[in-house]
């Protein structure tokens, strides 16, 4: 932020100046100590506001490209199971056979649902924030807790899955940038987690959202667990331990990327046989207020 200082007030040079964007304010001498203070604090205010707006252009450029990973994963996983319908049309169908394509039809609905729930609840998200301003109202913020329970509701659950759902609240907090995109984070991990279980005797999945000391969400499972090798390079290749579902294993990287893009970040425990927690961190804005205060 450029404040020009001068005694020298030609005013087509001071508008030439301005007019080139290259200067936020002039202030002309003699100067006052109440003005310099008041140009100061604008200009500080200004250069936070052009900091936030970057951080949401970044995070959304980063969602746009996750939304179209979350589509196209199970648009592939579509087209496959279709292929393998078409190559059995022919046949004479065994008994067997009949519960394989059932099988197959049933998973390609499943994930279409996926699909289209993923679309609309981003589509609705936007358009319900679409011409808001970046600061919201104390009354407008949405909450941790909140978006948990809306995915929960709106999520198109098979089978019963439901079940395997539980929610711990221990205290709560405002989700203070880009609620939307962490929505999307949110369907992401528990979509991996409700895979993973699939095979999980007494499956078991908890969101637990925590307040203090630090603000997260965790979303823990009691499934197979991530193998060493996955883990190592999960938030930075693409690997997957789905790749015949369609999985291309952008996901995690991809959901870190968005949380990162606004100062919070991923972090995951797991082991072969002991269960997977993955835990999303949010930035405090509270504390950093105070501390740029001091």
């Amino acid at each position: 932020m450029r404040i020009l200082v001068t005694a020298y007030a030609d005013k087509d040079v001071l508008l030439q100046t301005v007019n080139s964007g290259e200067v936020f304010r002039i202030l002309e001498k003699p100067l006052s100590v109440g003005d310099v203070r008041n140009v100061l604090r604008l200009a500080v205010e200004r250069s936070r506001e052009r900091a936030l707006r970057q951080q949401r252009l970044m995070a959304i450029d980063e969602t746009l490209a996750f939304l179209a990973h979350e589509l196209n994963t199970p648009l592939a996983a579509i087209a496959n199971f279709a292929r393998g319908i078409e190559g059995r049309v022919a046949a004479e169908y065994s008994t067997q056979r009949q519960g394989e394509i059932g099988q197959a039809a049933s998973a390609m609905h499943d994930n279409a649902q996926y699909c289209l729930a993923v679309l609309s609840s981003f589509l609705q998200s936007v358009r319900s924030t679409a011409g808001s301003t970046p600061r919201q109202e104390p009354g407008a913020e949405v909450s941790a807790g909140t978006l948990v329970a809306s995915l929960i509701d709106t999520y198109p659950f098979t089978g019963d899955q439901r079940s395997w759902v539980q929610v711990e609240m221990h205290g709560d907090f405002p989700v203070q940038t880009l609620p939307n995109c962490v929505a999307l984070v949110l369907s992401s991990v528990m979509s991996n987690a409700l895979r993973a279980l699939g095979d999980t005797g007494a499956p078991n999945l908890r969101f637990v959202v925590v307040a203090q000391p630090r603000q997260e969400i965790r979303i823990c499972d009691n499934g197979p667990g991530i193998p060493p090798e996955v883990m190592d390079r999960l938030l930075v290749d693409p690997v997957t331990t789905h790749a015949g579902a369609g999985g291309s294993g952008l996901g995690m990287i991809f959901c870190n990327r968005v949380m990162q893009s606004f100062g919070g970040g991923i972090r995951i425990a797991s082991a072969s046989g002991a269960g997977t927690t993955v835990t999303l961190d949010f930035p405090n804005f509270k504390n950093r207020m105070h501390r740029s205060d001091r």
